[in-house]
């Protein structure tokens, strides 16, 4: 794999995903937390539904496999989702950047505790203990929350907590199942936007007045974040997982 293009896609992807936490703040004004999720989740659905259909692929038929890709989307995509925007109600989206940012010493975490058979080396162990000192730092551990609503900045520990179990969860159990990159997508954030249905629906469709901006900001998180970047980084992550 090309090391420039490697670094290039990623770092794309970086730029989108973090510029989605201005997009959240600007989408809770007008949308409640469930809503936010779905409609980027639903918009980014229907983006990589076209991209499935435009490159002439198939979707599986198993009903295992749509039960596999629904558990990923739970962690990495639908309970996530929800909880950042819950969280930005009510913090900056730079502080919900930052402790995104910790999702690597989450995900190691989950593995010591789920995954144990995935044992991390001693250069991981040190990097884990780094995080959780930069991590603690970040937050002020030693005055409490702070000014921060201390709900919130669980919401965001939460939220990184299912990114950090996703991740080994799709190496392990999606990744064997040999999908390509669009298709291993759009299962994921399509059984996750069926899985927020319920609840959005049952819920205030809206809790403030829907302009352009939310419009677009929705566009640019479902499109780009949930549908075309999330796409390239599970395609890289498989091109890892050849080489």
């Amino acid at each position: 794999m090309n090391n420039q293009g490697w670094f290039a896609k990623y770092l794309a992807a970086g730029l989108i995903w973090g510029s989605s936490f201005l997009f959240i703040a600007v989408g809770v004004k007008a949308l409640p937390p469930v809503g936010v999720a779905f409609w980027r989740l639903t918009i980014g659905a229907i983006t990589m539904y076209a991209i499935v259909r435009l490159s002439g692929q198939r979707l599986p038929r198993e009903p295992r496999v749509w039960g596999i890709m629904a558990i990923g989307g739970l962690f990495m995509s639908a309970i996530p989702f929800v909880l950042f925007s819950y969280a930005e109600q009510h913090v900056s989206s730079g502080l919900a950047g930052i402790i995104n940012a910790a999702t690597p010493v989450m995900t190691v975490l989950m593995i010591l505790l789920f995954f144990r058979d995935e044992r991390p080396n001693r250069q991981t162990l040190i990097g884990l203990a780094i995080g959780l000192i930069g991590v603690a730092v970040v937050l002020g551990a030693w005055n409490g929350f702070g000014t921060s609503d201390p709900t919130a900045v669980l919401a965001l520990i939460g939220a990184i907590a299912c990114y950090g179990f996703g991740t080994p969860f799709m190496r392990r159990f999606i990744g064997p199942l040999g999908l390509p990159a669009s298709v291993s997508t759009f299962g994921q954030i399509s059984t996750a936007t069926l899985i927020l249905t319920p609840f959005y629906l049952t819920g205030p469709l809206t809790i403030g007045e829907v302009r352009i901006e939310t419009i677009l900001a929705m566009l640019a998180l479902g499109a780009l974040g949930s549908g075309i970047a999330a796409e390239g980084v599970e395609r890289l992550r498989q091109d890892c997982a050849r080489h």
